[in-house]
């Protein structure tokens, strides 16, 4: 199916090149337009799981602005979409002996 807009991570966004030119949402995702896909297999069903992305219609965009709604996001089958946690050095500080 083709949706008119298609929700991210941020990963996804950055590597499109189009972080700092699409609407971000209150959970730090995107909202891509139906062509931005193009670079990267096209606006299909196969494309948006190996990103790890939600199709949208205009009304669930609507209402994901407005707050109304959070969409959550499934992994991506495509590891280099996934957004890698954040290590820190407190775990390894926690490990250190006194």
């Amino acid at each position: 199916m083709i949706y008119p807009y298609i929700k991210v991570n941020s990963k996804v966004a950055e590597i499109l090149g189009v972080a700092d030119q699409r609407p971000q949402f209150e959970d730090g995702s995107y909202m891509l337009w139906k062509f931005d896909l193009m670079a990267i297999g096209g606006n299909n069903d196969e494309t948006i799981r190996k990103i790890g992305g939600v199709g949208m219609t205009s009304a669930q965009v609507r209402a994901e602005q407005q707050g109304e709604t959070i969409t959550p996001l499934p992994e991506p089958e495509d590891p280099q979409y996934r957004v890698s946690a954040v290590i820190t050095n407190d775990v390894e500080d926690n490990n250190k002996e006194e």
